[in-house]
């Protein structure tokens, strides 16, 4: 009885598991739908494009390093675009939301 009860515990978590990573990935969609114009409006400069991309890959003086921006720059645009739901702070750096 207790090895049943083992496997249908571990088919339940394995189906829960599938279950949250489908939420995932529609969550995602429905983000990506809804900074879409968001994004086309903020990188429309070659250098906040560069920005983006490197944003949540390397630290904050690698990008300085990588783009010409000054620090004060990218802290101010990353502080931005965290209010506007494009990036989200994880501890002490920033990454993605899509």
């Amino acid at each position: 009885m207790v090895k049943f009860k083992n496997n249908q515990q571990a088919n339940s978590e394995q189906a829960l598991r599938s279950q949250l990573l489908r939420i995932e990935d529609l969550l995602k969609t429905l983000v990506k739908i809804h900074l879409r114009d968001i994004v086309k409006s903020e990188l429309d400069q070659s250098d906040m494009k560069n920005l983006y991309v490197l944003t949540g890959s390397y630290t904050i003086r690698d990008i300085e390093k990588k783009t010409g921006l000054s620090k004060a720059t990218i802290s101010r645009t990353w502080q931005k675009w965290e209010q506007m739901g494009l990036i989200v702070k994880d501890g002490k750096r920033y990454r993605k939301v899509a």
